[in-house]
């Protein structure tokens, strides 16, 4: 089950060939963290999620600190990777707004290419 989110979050991000090595970093650090909370869930669901001490009902201590840890651990990798493709993303638009420039550049010289031609002709 785990192997198959990490080769869902890769695919999510581009597929192995168009992750980064920070991205991949996080996606292997996510996909052991939560290991942590799915044999969490599998113990509850066995053996449910409050226990008796006396005669109170409290949550099992299994939920405590380092189960609220991994899943905080999980979604700041996730927010990460996300800021990550956001970067990537960025970085695409100044290639593409790059381009446009380049393309109205040329077209430009073009244009005074042709106004210079025709100006001879008119000669």
């Amino acid at each position: 089950m785990l192997e198959e989110l990490e080769k869902g979050l890769i695919a999510d991000y581009g597929g192995p060939e168009n992750i980064s090595t920070s991205q991949e970093i996080l996606i292997r650090s996510t996909v052991k963290a939560l290991g942590v909370p799915f044999l969490i869930e599998l113990f509850i669901n066995k053996y449910g999620p409050v226990i008796q001490k006396g005669k109170a009902l409290e949550l099992h201590p299994i939920l405590g600190r380092n189960y609220l840890s991994f899943l905080n651990t999980i979604r700041q990798n996730l927010l990460s990777l996300k800021e990550l493709r956001k970067e990537k993303a960025d970085d695409s638009l100044d290639v593409q707004a790059y381009i446009k420039q380049f393309d109205e550049q040329e077209a430009k010289k073009k244009e005074k290419k042709k106004q210079e031609k025709e100006g001879r002709d008119n000669d």
